[in-house]
């Protein structure tokens, strides 16, 4: 008899994103993420990147540009394998970003996430 396999909760690797994302040098990307993600904002090195670390070059842009970031979930919603997720994204202008020089100023930041988990990696 083989095992069964434990359903995936959706919501719940969701989530675990989003801890990850704030922790730098989190193993759990390699889990969470799918070898074939890409970051379609990403510019520079990071556009031919894929899977964990096109997602790790993001944060790690996003960590050098902004200090004290964290991510607000307000709803995370689940429909089979798909979660959307509504967050704010607080933090302070430090770093550079791209153009923009750092402003010292704080800011919250709207976003929408979707993910789609199909029993697996997101």
């Amino acid at each position: 008899m083989t095992p069964t396999a434990q359903p995936v909760d959706s919501r719940e690797l969701a989530r675990r994103s989003f801890i990850a994302i704030q922790q730098p040098g989190s193993e759990d990307l390699a889990e969470l993420v799918h070898p074939e993600f890409r970051n379609w904002e990403a510019d520079g090195p990071a556009v031919d990147l894929r899977g964990p670390e096109a997602l790790r070059a993001a944060i790690d842009m996003l960590n050098l540009a902004f200090s004290e970031l964290r991510y607000e979930v307000l709803e995370l919603i689940a429909e089979r394998d798909v979660v959307a997720v509504r967050i704010v994204m607080h933090g302070v202008h430090t770093g550079p970003m791209r153009d923009l020089a750092p402003s010292g100023k704080t800011f919250a930041q709207s976003q929408s996430h979707w993910y789609c988990c199909c029993n697996r990696a997101l």
